[in-house]
């Protein structure tokens, strides 16, 4: 079957197929006059949500692409490698990370807020849940927090606490703004709408929807640019912050 002109999502359903079996792919590449044809054997892939290492003497670095199931267990094995080269100080780099699970945003909330709330969630009813954390993984180190554009919803829930309870700084571009609960109905003829049922808020009452969250320290990142801005900025912070606990 043809694919040319086949969204994303309509090449994956042809693709995908029970775990085991194979599939032959035939290729057409530009300036290559043969097909090229490529017999696969379908998998669960098991993506990597936290990836990091020291960037500096004493300064980690830890990149989450998402708040997934198994991000909680991943982040909790890269502080334990970290704390293996004599962490002072560390930055958590949540640039382009969509959000995810928001029980997992409290989970690693509880390394950056030494205790009390996280998030609240407030319903179109007025009732209020809040998320707390406990306290008992507070790393209490100098930590930066990256975000841009494409930082939503849990990354913003974890960022803004961590703003709120002043545990840390938030550097980068204004997050994306993405703080609301959809819930689904599902109608007779098989569809479904969509509707907007609650929102998050920061624990000094801040709503995330479509306001995201300001950094501390705004650093544009201009396109194409060899070096990373952010980045480096993070790194003189934290430097800046581990010399003065040290002088105190």
């Amino acid at each position: 079957q043809e694919t040319s002109g086949l969204k994303v999502d309509e090449a994956v359903k042809l693709i995908s197929g029970p775990e085991g079996t194979k599939v032959k792919l035939t290729i057409e590449r530009p300036g290559q006059d043969n097909l090229l044809e490529v017999v696969i054997t379908r998998a669960k892939i098991n993506l990597k949500t936290v990836s990091g290492g020291m960037v500096a003497d004493n300064i980690g670095y830890i990149r989450m692409t998402t708040f997934a199931e198994k991000t909680t267990e991943e982040f909790k094995n890269m502080i334990k490698e970290l704390r293996k080269n004599d962490l002072k100080g560390l930055i958590l780099d949540l640039r382009d990370n969509p959000g995810g699970y928001l029980e997992v945003s409290v989970d690693i909330a509880d390394y950056f807020i030494p205790q009390g709330p996280v998030v609240s969630i407030k319903s179109r009813d007025g009732q209020e849940k809040v998320y707390k954390a406990s306290g008992k993984n507070y790393l209490n180190l100098p930590v930066a927090v990256l975000i841009n554009g494409g930082s939503a919803s849990a990354s913003e829930i974890l960022s803004g606490a961590i703003q709120d309870l002043q545990t840390g700084i938030i550097i980068g571009e204004k997050s994306y703004g993405k703080g609301s609960v959809q819930s689904i109905l599902n109608l007779e003829n098989g569809a479904g709408l969509k509707l907007t049922t609650a929102l998050y808020y920061t624990p000094s009452g801040r709503s995330i929807e479509k306001k995201g969250i300001v950094p501390d320290l705004v650093v544009k990142l201009p396109a194409n640019s060899e070096k990373d801005l952010q980045l480096e900025k993070a790194v003189e912070v934290i430097k800046e912050r581990i010399a003065a606990a040290a002088g105190s």
